[in-house]
């Protein structure tokens, strides 16, 4: 999805660029053109990156909620960069005229202080979300959010107004409703969810200590819920320091008859699972996801907990169809989870490997090229799951053995 925008991005501002062509009479000119073009573009990618927020998880079954998330989290900084760029070029011009307080002849219009409080805003959501997300309390981050749509339609009583001093004011009223539209379809998108997609709730059945820091919550099935097989969800409690929601794979298979949630302890969320109590009430948002098996004859690749995706895929399959090799790396053989499952699972392949031990029956190291190469079919397609540097490094080596990308798929974990 990246490269489509910055395919678009420098084509649009150009395009833009050009509508103005006919103004432009001297350097300061070029500025002032290109500071009211960057404002117009600001406003229409906010637009559109509310949009990849507020319908992500309509788009989910599409592109996959992980991608949506980071792509709309990039696109939001890149929209108010340019932004930032509109107060920036058409200060210069006004320097270069020698007017330098051309802006406080509109300090008492309305209109240019919603446009410095929208700019304001967009600014601090942006930095917040980037440098302060994990600090920041859940219930104000979604005020926050909220509140974009208020300062969008600040942002377009703003440029509404300041537009009329363009030549082309054809085009850039053309630019900012189609901004607005896309924006609105999001909003009524978020709403329809709301009413047909409610968050759901069920009660915690049993806390199993799967390893030293890993505990499995299993959870009563809700009714008439279900799931393919690689899927997550969002779980969150009525608890302290528990409300945000997070989340995790569901690592039951879906036939099961309840629903469970594989999950290592690695910040202030996930070390409070291990107290939660049988009976607890637990607050479930999905499923959502598109890690799912195309084919069952494939390569799963695994680190520490990314195990979940492959343990449901794995649980799901009838015996007859399990034709699979697993490579599952961990620390130690305590670190293993669901090894006895793993190990018993008939029709697959599974080889585990071992960085910080070296016992007969196990590889030793990390998942490299000879392992790969030892125990894999490189005609299949590849799963992968686990810490972020165990995706790219083993993405990096499949491409070096002529794996086409199209056959290579990850789940990486995305939420911090």
């Amino acid at each position: 999805m990246k490269k489509y925008f910055y395919i678009i991005a420098p084509a649009l501002f150009f395009a833009f660029l050009s509508c103005f062509g006919n103004e432009v009479s001297g350097i300061s000119d070029f500025f002032r053109n290109a500071g009211r073009i960057s404002g117009i573009l600001g406003f229409l990618f906010i637009g559109l990156s509310i949009f990849i927020g507020t319908s992500s998880r309509f788009l989910d079954k599409y592109f996959g909620l992980e991608k949506i998330l980071r792509f709309h989290r990039i696109f939001m900084f890149v929209s108010v960069a340019i932004l930032f760029l509109h107060p920036f070029l058409l200060s210069v011009s006004n320097v270069l005229e020698g007017d330098y307080f051309a802006f406080a002849e509109y300090l008492w219009e309305y209109q240019f202080t919603f446009g410095v409080l929208a700019f304001i805003f967009f600014v601090f959501v942006v930095v917040s979300s980037y440098y302060f997300f994990k600090k920041i309390n859940f219930t104000i981050w979604i005020i926050f959010h909220r509140l974009t749509i208020v300062f969008y339609f600040l942002s377009f009583i703003h440029i509404t107004y300041f537009a009329v001093l363009t030549s082309s004011y054809l085009y850039a009223k053309i630019i900012i409703y189609f901004g607005v539209c896309i924006f609105l379809l999001g909003v009524i998108i978020r709403i329809f969810l709301f009413f047909i997609k409610r968050k759901i709730k069920s009660v915690v059945v049993e806390n199993i200590k799967e390893t030293g820091d890993t505990y499995s919550l299993k959870v009563k099935k809700p009714e008439n819920f279900s799931f393919n097989a690689g899927q997550f969800c969002f779980i969150s409690f009525n608890v302290k320091g528990m409300r945000k929601p997070h989340p995790f794979t569901i690592s039951s298979s879906p036939q099961d008859e309840f629903l469970q949630f594989t999950i290592k302890s690695l910040g202030k969320f996930t070390s409070r699972i291990k107290d939660i109590k049988i009976g607890e009430t637990i607050i479930i948002d999905g499923p959502y996801g598109v890690f799912t098996y195309k084919r069952k004859n494939s390569v799963f690749i695994a680190g520490g907990v990314g195990i979940t995706p492959f343990k449901s895929f794995i649980s799901s399959f009838k015996e007859k169809e399990a034709n699979f090799t697993l490579l599952f790396g961990n620390k130690t053989k305590d670190d293993i989870l669901f090894k006895k499952e793993l190990d018993s699972a008939r029709g697959g392949k599974v080889i585990h490997v071992l960085s910080s031990e070296k016992i007969d029956g196990y590889e030793s190291g990390f998942i490299s090229k000879d392992i790969i190469l030892k125990y894999c079919d490189l005609s299949e397609d590849f799963y992968l799951c686990g810490p972020p540097i165990l995706v790219k490094n083993t993405t990096a080596i499949l491409t070096e053995l002529g794996i086409e990308r199209r056959r290579i798929f990850n789940e990486k974990q995305f939420w911090s």
